[in-house]
């Protein structure tokens, strides 16, 4: 069920950090969640203790990008209904995975490594760009 040698090592890199202090922190809590997902999995919690933080993930990320969201309508983010559809997307896929594992499905390890290289991706390339923005007092539009 769960090799370890297929398995991806959670841990926080500086990187990740896109120089907004409100929506870094917000990152730092979304990756423990993750984090605490491969954990219980690791560990060998059971379903429904695996089932509660997959509840608090999902809750947490729909904050989050609603979070994020309203800071970039604040400042007139040029790029924010691309920026939103991704949100989208990504929730989406997510409550697809969080669906099949409710059914028995056993796709956690799948899930947490989908949401590991989407976070590191998404937060380089997209979440870095509105910092930037914010950062710059979007003086470049």
């Amino acid at each position: 069920m769960h090799n370890e040698d297929t398995t991806i090592k959670i841990v926080w890199q500086d990187w990740f950090e896109v120089g907004h202090p409100r929506i870094d922190a917000e990152h730092k809590t979304f990756f423990d969640i993750i984090k605490s997902i491969d954990n219980d999995v690791r560990n060998g919690a059971s379903m429904m203790r695996i089932l509660r933080t997959l509840n608090e993930l999902k809750f947490y990320t729909e904050f989050h990008f609603t979070s994020e969201e309203n800071l970039m309508e604040d400042v007139g983010y040029p790029h924010f209904r691309a920026h939103r559809d991704g949100h989208k997307i990504i929730l989406r896929e997510m409550n697809d995975y969080i669906t099949d594992i409710r059914l028995g499905i056993d796709r956690i390890d799948e899930l947490v490594t989908f949401l590991f290289n989407w976070f590191c991706s998404h937060t380089v390339n997209e979440d870095t760009k509105f910092s930037r923005y914010v950062t710059l007092g979007s003086s470049g539009h």
